[in-house]
């Protein structure tokens, strides 16, 4: 699927071959060799979510700025991916492909698997299969908008970021699912903001940077 890491943007290819087809991917990279990566993935494809999103552009960029390489990519059926929407199960496959890609080229790095709304629940779908070093996800729908059971809670250290305005995915829908989680995640949650965190992009990279320092203790 990859054969080499991109040292530019201008060597970084656009789209990544995976068993289904080709996946578009966008590239965040760090201004020197990487000191780690990140994936990450985006909203609710049949609700007008791509990687082009802020909040998932955010989240990559933010990385990038701690040295970090950021690999975002369009899910099935969404810009120039091949395949159909498949409610969370392909798609975690998919993302599962990349993490193994980057992984295969930069094995001894610290990893997270990231992501936005619907790309939040699939990281954490990822997340059960093949463990990274962290999860970082932002209002991922653990009940609504999706017909998979709840993921499990992961092994290794889990923030999770969420608008308390949020009228898309409810916070105390996730803080309910979550009651009995062990270990809980570590809940970022922000006043005055709802789902897509117009105005609050600040919030989402301070606390990239935050999380990211704190897989380095």
């Amino acid at each position: 699927m990859l054969s080499e890491i991109p040292g530019s943007a201008a060597e970084a290819p656009s789209q990544l071959i995976a068993n289904h087809g080709a996946i578009e991917v966008a590239w965040s990279l760090p201004r020197s060799a990487p000191l780690g990566w990140m994936v990450v993935g985006h909203p609710h494809p049949l609700f007008g979510g791509a990687m082009s999103n802020k909040v998932t552009s955010t989240l990559a960029s933010a990385a990038a700025e701690m040295g970090w390489l950021a690999l975002r990519f369009n899910f099935r059926g969404v810009g120039r991916s091949d395949g159909q929407h498949d409610g969370g199960r392909a798609e975690t496959d998919d993302y599962l492909a990349l993490a193994a890609a980057l992984r295969a080229h930069l094995p001894t790095l610290p990893s997270v698997y990231a992501g936005f709304s619907f790309g939040g629940f699939v990281a954490l779908r990822a997340a059960e299969q093949v463990p990274p070093t962290g999860v970082l996800t932002v209002a991922p729908p653990l009940t609504k908008y999706v017909d998979l059971p709840t993921p499990t809670v992961p092994s290794v250290p889990w923030w999770t970021l969420h608008g308390l305005d949020d009228d898309v995915v409810c916070v105390a829908d996730n803080e309910a699912a979550l009651v009995n989680a062990n270990p809980p995640p570590h809940w970022v949650r922000v006043a005055g903001t709802g789902h897509f965190f117009h105005g609050q992009l600040a919030v989402i990279k301070s606390t990239t940077r935050e999380f990211i320092e704190h897989l380095a203790i």
